[in-house]
């Protein structure tokens, strides 16, 4: 006699643990900690003689009607002597073998993506499979690719980045599986359902040079690369001088710079409760020779990083792509923040306030900035310039190391 009503399964928590409820003639509703509930048929195979268990579907996408209906048909199965999960194996087994590869079917997705998504959207899922999936699984056959694979790879991704990036990565995968199923190329979609298992999010620092070595190799580099003066690169030389937030930088206009002061003056983006709300950057001699050179090539426009892109500014994405083409695949750019908070401190011995108010944070003092009205303008110029010559010094020592490695 059937137990289960749609009120009772409504009620169903998660618990610590998995467990199970019957609905009668080995229809059980599975209630998983992660939250899913899943319908199962458990019998006992009249050909092996030993338990099996059938998945039907999750709820509430497979109803509780539809779920006794298609037991119904399995128990008549299994009543006449049939095994309904070798039944399933072997249609499978039966299914044409794709010889397709992953990525020859990710970009037939893509090509009929363009007419159904908008560019931005076309451009985000692009950018996840190339970036995480494809230099992976680019060569591997559709049918060969499992679960595990896809499971494994986006956790890569969590891990290394966050949990968002690699939930939207996997349902990327899971539409090109699922072209791929509407298409007769694969049999079923292993990437659906796999998201609920991605480690959850930890909050991590952004990844930053803290070595004297690293950080001179980093400027020697760009200031050393072919393109060092186009936009891209002058945006990557320019960032550790300033080791403002990334998105500032990128939205810095012509107009907030004072050329006669060597400032820059803005409205921080990020405030909250750690940080002041306009912030002054005092330009370098080193500074002010990568401006001019910008000048030259957006001085006509409103943003000192103008693009075609949203906003009208460069994309985070540019500077990342090339920093990442250079060789650096550990570093963030936003980590540059940290890099001069600890270089600054342990490698040039300079005053931790000075460079906090550099950093637009406010006083830890108890009292904030209720009686602590000083900004330290003349040490923190000092400590700019400082911190640029430290890291051409950098750049001078690796310089050096490498010439002697080659001799």
């Amino acid at each position: 006699m059937a137990k289960l009503t749609e009120m009772k399964l409504r009620s169903l928590k998660s618990k610590e643990k998995d467990y199970r409820v019957s609905d009668g003639n080995g229809l059980f509703i599975i209630v998983r900690a992660s939250g899913t509930h899943s319908w199962q048929y458990r019998f006992t195979s009249p050909i092996s003689k030993k338990e099996r268990i059938r998945t039907i579907g999750n709820y509430p996408k497979i109803t509780l009607a539809q779920a006794r209906s298609e037991h119904r048909l399995l128990y008549s199965d299994v009543k006449s002597g049939k095994d309904p999960q070798e039944t399933l194996i072997q249609k499978r087994l039966e299914q044409p073998v794709s010889t397709e590869t992953f990525e020859t079917v990710c970009f037939e997705w893509l090509e009929i993506q363009k007419d159904n998504v908008s560019k931005a959207t076309w451009d985000k899922d692009w950018s996840r499979l190339q970036r995480f999936i494809l230099p992976i699984l680019a060569t591997k056959k559709l049918i060969h690719i499992t679960a595990q694979h896809l499971l494994n790879q986006c956790t890569k991704v969590a891990k290394a980045n966050v949990r968002e990036t690699a939930m939207r990565t996997m349902n990327a995968v899971k539409r090109v599986l699922k072209y791929a199923v509407v298409t007769g190329k694969v049999p079923h979609n292993v990437a659906e359902g796999l998201t609920e298992y991605l480690p959850k999010s930890q909050k991590v620092s952004m990844r930053a040079i803290l070595d004297k070595h690293d950080l001179g190799r980093y400027i020697y580099t760009v200031e050393n690369d072919e393109n060092k003066n186009d936009l891209v690169g002058s945006a990557i030389r320019l960032m550790p001088h300033i080791f403002v937030r990334h998105s500032e930088m990128l939205g810095m206009k012509w107009s907030e710079i004072d050329w006669l002061k060597k400032e820059w003056k803005y409205e921080v983006s990020k405030t909250k409760n750690s940080g002041v709300s306009t912030h002054i950057v005092f330009l370098t001699d080193q500074v002010i020779e990568i401006l001019k050179n910008i000048q030259g090539i957006t001085g006509h426009k409103d943003n000192v990083f103008h693009s075609t892109g949203k906003n009208n500014q460069l994309s985070q994405r540019a500077t990342m792509y090339r920093v990442r083409e250079l060789g650096f695949e550990d570093i963030d750019m936003h980590g540059f923040r940290s890099t001069a908070r600890t270089l600054g401190c342990e490698e040039l011995d300079y005053d931790e306030k000075y460079i906090e108010r550099c950093l637009a944070h406010k006083t830890k003092e108890t009292l904030g900035d209720t009686y602590d009205k000083t900004q330290y303008l003349p040490q923190r110029k000092e400590f700019y310039r400082i911190w640029s010559d430290f890291l051409f010094e950098c750049k001078k020592n690796f310089q050096q190391k490498k010439i002697r490695r080659v001799k």
